[in-house]
């Protein structure tokens, strides 16, 4: 059985499923509407490795604006509610993708620039005869 793996990826696909109208903010669930949390916590695959994962991205989100600690329901909602400085799209589909794609972006271009460090001092190791 392969196991799942939560990362951007997953959360963006996950999210971009979820239609428009099912989206709310100010409460974690509505008839079948929910919030970004909400619709975590409602799927039928939970778990807690789900929950910290997001919590991980987006308290990486957050790092420069607000000094939370790990809870997952105060670094979502913010965002999902469009309380967040740097998220204020129309509704909360959108906050919540498009905290997800910065820190892809920014996840992309600190692994990008580390290989590059690591392949620039290899480089180096073996033009002065170090390996």
């Amino acid at each position: 059985m392969k196991t799942q793996v939560y990362d951007v990826d997953f959360f963006i696909n996950f999210f971009e499923l979820i239609p428009y109208n099912r989206w709310i903010t100010g409460s974690f669930t509505e008839d079948d509407k929910h919030c970004a949390v909400g619709h975590i916590c409602n799927n039928e695959e939970y778990n807690e490795e789900m929950r910290f994962a997001l919590c991980k991205i987006v308290k990486a989100v957050w790092f420069s604006h607000y000094p939370l600690g790990n809870d997952f329901y105060a670094l979502v909602i913010p965002i999902n509610d469009g309380n967040h400085p740097k998220y204020q799209q129309s509704n909360p589909r959108d906050r919540i993708l498009a905290a997800l794609y910065d820190y892809k972006e920014r996840f992309t271009e600190q692994t990008q620039e580390t290989n590059e460090i690591k392949e620039l001092n290899g480089q180096k190791h073996t033009a002065i005869g170090v390996n």
